[in-house]
């Protein structure tokens, strides 16, 4: 039975520490098993290492596909927003950012490499070969006619 069937959360416990030039997916892939075959009750899907990249290439059935678009109609995935509800949404993302305190502001941000000052973006000096450069536009090209009705 799922957990959260049962009011029950997971208890996350850091058993190791790889340093980052060591090949931390096989250690993991190691104590998933591990614990695994001394019968620990995981909620681990995947065999560990690479988390939701584990199923690359794996093809979802007609039946998956339909029980999940059936879960997603009427919850407005996908549903074009009014401009009063986009002003709507903005608005509250603005109050709950206006209500945190820079601490908070910052633990937010950090994960995400904003508190790191003068930090080059990986793409910059880069060339966008030209196959790219034609995706990008056809993409854009649809993306306004869609906007535009």
């Amino acid at each position: 039975m799922r957990l959260k069937a049962k009011s029950l959360r997971p208890i996350f416990e850091i058993i190791e520490e790889v340093p980052e030039h060591l090949d931390w997916e096989s250690q993991e892939q190691w104590w998933i098993a591990h614990f695994r075959n001394i019968g620990a009750a995981l909620c681990n899907i995947a065999p560990g290492g690479g988390g939701t990249d584990n199923r690359k290439g794996h093809k979802r059935s007609p039946e998956v596909l339909a029980k999940i678009s059936k879960a997603c109609k009427g919850k407005g995935l996908g549903v074009p927003k009014s401009p009063e509800h986009r002003a709507n949404i903005a608005a509250a993302k603005r109050r709950w950012w206006a209500d945190k305190t820079s601490e908070q502001k910052m633990q937010i941000l950090a994960p995400r490499g904003f508190d790191k000052t003068g930090v080059v973006p990986p793409n910059k000096g880069k060339k966008t070969s030209e196959e790219t450069r034609r995706k990008q536009s056809i993409s854009r090209l649809k993306y306004y006619a869609n906007q535009r009705g």
